[in-house]
């Protein structure tokens, strides 16, 4: 009775043969992504705190960071991830290690930076041990799980190391790391057309459930909450809601709820096609979408700051950002599933939001009056805005007309 009760509180990985076809997000994983709530504003407001090339650079790297241990920790809960208290005990341990990242991640590339490597490596080392687990508890997980977690631990190994470097090096060490982890679904991919136990596994487990598609939406609020943050912080650091300071806060707002709109009902609200890469490709993706939110975000705090100095410097960062965020969606089209009602509109949507990206970078260089410039922002968004409120509406009747 008592080995039976430890197996409800302490169970094994989940098997990919035990997986919910309608499995919803749990409170677990929804606490979990507030942890990454933090992390992302402590980017966006370094950023923010200097807009170069240099801390561009820099704010990309540890994003791409950030964003691939949200993805592995995200991914793994929705493919073995259980109800019990081990699921919970090691969500908690990986939530510490970010909140970790976050305290040092502000100065990452200066004094912060042991610490930052010695928090992303406990973060490593648990994604590891997760990985690895599948595979022991599974065997027919191993052929996958094995390689995966093994390029997981020299990237543990190369982090480490860099801490016994001084600069440059030491962030040479945590570039090598992190393209080794970058490329290694490349690399076991390729392994897996000669390997019929890994092509199998990749076979099985590439594809996005309707909880993992649900999660990269919840991410996506997450950082465009970050546009909402940074008018508040600009208008607090600034002149509060005086006349120009109000309108250029409200036209902020405005394409931040812009971005929603056209995300929620072109992407999250229509189901990627039924095919193991194109499924990939469309999570990848959500990595420079929200990269380009978040530099948006930053560049907010500037441009509502009445009388900063390097106006123009965050103009550029918000249409690079915003051009970033739609050439994304406009990318995202390809892997969208479409009938004959929505085909059309889609083929629509994709050009309107790609012409949108190239609008939005091109007119930076008109050097406009900042409102103006703001002003056609957010006119430029509502092509994109009505094309997929059409969207949106088709499949709304669609669902009116089924229940009926």
């Amino acid at each position: 009775m008592g080995q039976k009760h430890y197996r409800v509180w302490w169970q094994k990985p989940k098997r990919y043969a035990e997986q919910e076809e309608e499995r919803k997000v749990s409170f677990l994983e929804l606490f979990y992504d507030l942890v990454y709530v933090v992390i992302i504003a402590q980017l966006s407001h370094r950023l923010a705190e200097d807009i170069s090339w240099t801390q561009f650079l820099e704010f990309t790297f540890l994003f791409m960071v950030v964003w691939w241990g949200w993805f592995n920790g995200a991914i793994y809960h929705d493919l073995h991830g259980n109800d019990d208290i081990k699921t919970r005990v090691i969500t908690f341990l990986q939530m510490f290690a970010v909140a970790g990242m976050a305290v040092y991640i502000h100065d990452a590339f200066g004094e912060g930076a042991v610490g930052f490597a010695v928090s992303y490596s406990a973060y490593l080392l648990i994604i590891t041990v997760l990985w690895y687990r599948t595979g022991y508890h599974d065997p027919d997980h191993r052929p996958l799980s094995t390689p995966y977690s093994l390029f997981y631990l020299i990237s543990i190994v190369v982090v480490v190391l860099s801490v016994f470097f001084a600069p440059p090096v030491r962030f040479y060490l945590w570039y090598a790391s992190f393209f080794l982890i970058l490329v290694q679904p490349l690399i076991l991919y390729s392994f897996g057309r000669m390997n019929a136990g890994i092509k199998a596994q990749l076979d099985r487990s590439a594809g996005l459930s309707p909880s993992i598609i649900e999660r990269f939406g919840l991410l996506t609020i997450i950082v465009l909450g970050e546009v909402i943050t940074g008018v508040v912080t600009g208008l607090t650091k600034g002149h509060g809601l005086e006349p120009v300071s109000g309108i250029t806060a409200f036209l902020l707002m405005s394409m931040g709820i812009g971005i929603w709109w056209v995300y929620f009902d072109y992407i999250s609200n229509q189901k990627p096609k039924d095919n193991r890469t194109v499924e990939s490709l469309w999570g990848y993706l959500h990595m420079p979408l929200t990269l380009g939110i978040t530099a948006a975000g930053a560049a907010v705090i500037n441009i509502t700051e009445a009388g900063h100095d390097h106006i123009q410097t965050a103009l550029l960062l918000l249409t690079g950002g915003l051009a970033l965020v739609y050439a994304t969606i406009s990318i995202m089209f390809f892997t969208l599933r479409s009938d004959k009602t929505t085909r059309k509109l889609n083929r629509t949507g994709q050009v309107v939001t790609a012409l949108a990206a190239v609008l939005s970078l091109v007119l930076y260089f008109f050097k406009l009056d900042i409102l103006l410039t703001l002003i056609l922002l957010d006119l430029i968004i509502l092509a994109p805005v009505y094309f997929g409120f059409r969207v949106w509406l088709i499949q709304h009747l669609r669902t009116m007309d089924h229940n009926l």
